[in-house]
């Protein structure tokens, strides 16, 4: 097969993208040929493609719609700038439409649903367009979505969601094709447990409110200073809102804890972090899959994870394969608290079996092999 795979922007921060790109290194592997599309040349991940040898085209697009504006001045500019997103996309749209028209592709597969341009591009040439539900949208990202339903409509139009909570709340059972397929997070063997961990406590992921950043430092200021001392809080992440990120940091002088809670900013050895640390919490407000989850699991890290939406699939997935808890939930943002206390308390081997089942349940659900396999089990169904 051919597939034109479409990214939404060129970061490795966030787990769209490395979701994106382990499935199409797992279908190049198995003699698919790739042409990947990006919106900047100068993009670290444009530029990892082309290292790893991936045919690469890049055209100026933007996702359909400006980010949700917050503000007087955001609301006075964001109709001149939803104007010029439409017309870059179209222009774009054009570009790829010649590019995609030589290349002749079987399969158009566009990584986030926050773009349209791979729709755009299926309807000119009347190709299959698949588009990978991972985004709730004003829930967990302040993506805004209103070219979703026309998309849908589409008769070549095909859908994957991340989860089935997703998949519910798009209600795309009821607007054509969808399969839930889980994000291949780890390669068959790569499990890893550390029986004797650092003490700290670890946040991984992007620093916004729908990450429940805000929580996690309000619970863990309330821990006593002589235990935050022993577990500081280490937050591995970024941020493209400046003004926010300086919110924090405010925030944490506030609450008392700036000399106990570290910022790294977006860092590249998270895995190691992750098996090194006493717990990673996981305190999103709505999470459509949250890949930091299965990846923690994997590096025998403790997880500690709000339970609702994505993040509560993976643990019920995780209770049903193993017949065991394979993390630890919290649904009212006070209990947070007590559950810090108790995990930084006292020996973390209390939970050498808890960790021992996360891992057990993330190597039956998340693989590379079995991720790549459904998607392409889906494509070969879309092309009978």
């Amino acid at each position: 097969m051919k597939i034109l795979f479409i990214f939404h922007n060129t970061s490795l921060a966030g787990g769209a993208n490395l979701s994106g790109m382990s499935l199409i290194r797992g279908l190049r592997a198995r003699g698919h040929e790739i042409l990947a599309v990006c919106n900047d040349a100068a993009g670290e991940l444009t530029c990892r493609l082309r290292e790893e040898g991936f045919a690469t085209t890049v055209a100026p697009y933007h996702v359909a719609w400006p980010a949700r504006p917050v503000g007087l001045r955001q609301w006075l500019i964001y109709p001149p700038k939803a104007l010029k997103y439409r017309i870059d996309n179209l222009k774009a749209t054009r570009t790829l439409s010649e590019i995609a028209g030589k290349f002749r592709p079987d399969i158009i597969h566009s990584n986030s649903s926050v773009i349209d341009i791979g729709s755009r591009v299926s309807r000119r040439l009347y190709v299959p367009h698949v588009m990978h539900f991972r985004e709730y949208g004003f829930r967990d990202t302040d993506c805004v979505m209103w070219h979703i339903p026309n998309i849908l409509k589409h008769p070549l139009q095909y859908n994957i969601a991340v989860s089935k909570d997703i998949r519910r709340f798009r209600s795309l059972d009821l607007r054509g094709h969808c399969r839930t397929i889980y994000n291949g997070v780890l390669a068959d063997g790569s499990v890893r447990i550390n029986d004797n961990p650092d003490r700290y406590l670890l946040y991984a992921g992007q620093i916004t409110q729908a990450k429940g950043v805000e929580d996690l430092l309000r619970a863990y200021a309330m821990l006593p200073a002589e235990r935050r001392g022993q577990y500081p809080l280490l937050m591995a992440g970024s941020t493209g809102n400046t003004e926010y990120l300086q919110y924090i940091r405010e925030l944490t002088g506030s609450l008392g804890i700036a000399s106990d809670v570290r910022m790294l900013g977006h860092v590249g050895n998270v895995p190691d972090l992750m098996y090194a640390a006493t717990a990673l919490i996981v305190p999103s407000h709505n999470e459509a899959f949250g890949r930091i989850i299965p990846e923690a699991m994997a590096n025998g890290c403790l997880v500690v994870g709000r339970d609702t939406a994505g993040i509560r699939e993976q643990l019920d997935n995780g209770l049903e394969a193993t017949g065991r808890e394979i993390g630890i939930r919290y649904s009212d943002p006070a209990r947070l608290t007590g559950i810090l206390s108790d995990i930084t308390s006292g020996d973390i081997s209390r939970y050498a079996g808890m960790r021992r089942s996360a891992a057990d349940a993330v190597s039956r659900l998340y693989t590379h092999d079995s991720y790549v396999d459904a998607v392409e089990s889906y494509y070969k169904s879309i092309l009978q």
